[in-house]
């Protein structure tokens, strides 16, 4: 019986390592399916000016949930380091958050020591995102002159 258990158990996680090795093209990106009553936010982060821009790469991005404020207008983004969606752009500076339930969320880039909601890239607003179930909000491409980005480390004490 032991020994049964024990070619049960050896072929199982073959299986499942076999499975999970499956190698993916480089130009083939996976979108997950939404799960029902959710969206997904897609879009390109990138800095520069128009005729000279780089993708922001590897950058951690929040969705923060909005909070109404007594006249019902979204006032502050909540970022959640736990329960927030989270992704990372990657080499082109494309992002894509799936299965985000209903809401109204501020865009968050997070340099682990602090973060900021991202503003609209032509205006001085905050970037709030609609996200609706079952479609895909496509912010296209971000384009800012700069972000806050630390390009070297910060002696202490800061100032």
């Amino acid at each position: 019986m032991k020994r049964c258990l024990f070619i049960l158990g050896t072929t199982l996680l073959l299986l499942t390592g076999t499975a999970c090795s499956t190698t993916l093209s480089s130009s083939v990106t996976p979108t997950p399916t939404l799960a029902p009553g959710m969206g997904r936010v897609s879009g390109v982060l990138q800095v520069g000016t128009k005729e000279d821009r780089q993708p922001a790469q590897n950058i951690i991005l929040y969705l923060a949930e909005t909070i109404k404020d007594s006249t019902g207008t979204d006032s502050v983004a909540a970022l959640d380091r736990i329960r927030s969606p989270r992704t990372v752009s990657d080499d082109a500076g494309h992002f894509v958050f799936s299965n985000i339930p209903p809401g109204t969320y501020g865009l968050i880039i997070d340099l682990i020591t602090t973060s900021y909601l991202l503003r609209q890239p032509d205006a001085d607003k905050p970037l709030l995102i609609q996200v609706s179930a079952g479609e895909e909000t496509d912010l296209g491409t971000l384009l800012y002159d700069s972000l806050p980005l630390l390009s070297k480390p910060r002696a202490y004490p800061y100032p």
